[in-house]
């Protein structure tokens, strides 16, 4: 029977080993992607275990900007009381050609790009014969 006594410290003792394993693994993973950005490599295999360097944009749009654009543009109907940009009535705008084609350039400064540096660890595979 499972019960409070049992299960808590082995849960107590579990958890230590899952705080102390997941700093060991943050640290060799920042440490392999330091590696691998210094010496540009991309893909590296040892013993059939593949491990790859990925760089991956991620964007977003500055909303106070894109607010201040639309707003001197007068398109005020995309624009809600809690002011923020109506993604869908842009979306909608934009698909039936509705916003002049300089508005359109200047949206494009209110993006951003964020880069998420991601490491993937892989065992290969056995060829079946």
């Amino acid at each position: 029977m499972v019960t409070l006594d049992n299960l808590i410290p082995v849960y107590y003792d579990d958890k230590q080993n899952l705080d102390f394993y997941k700093k060991q693994c943050d640290a060799g993973n920042a440490k392999i992607k330091e590696l691998m950005a210094e010496q540009k490599i991309t893909d590296f295999e040892v013993d059939g275990i593949t491990a790859k360097y990925i760089i991956q944009k991620k964007e977003s749009m500055d909303e106070d900007k894109l607010l201040i654009l639309l707003k001197e543009r007068g398109y005020e109907n995309m624009i809600r009381t809690k002011e923020y940009v109506d993604m869908d009535a842009l979306e909608d705008a934009l698909y039936h050609d509705t916003i002049d084609k300089d508005t359109i350039v200047e949206m494009d400064k209110c993006r951003s790009v964020k880069e998420v540096i991601q490491l993937r660890v892989s065992k290969k595979k056995e060829k079946k014969e």
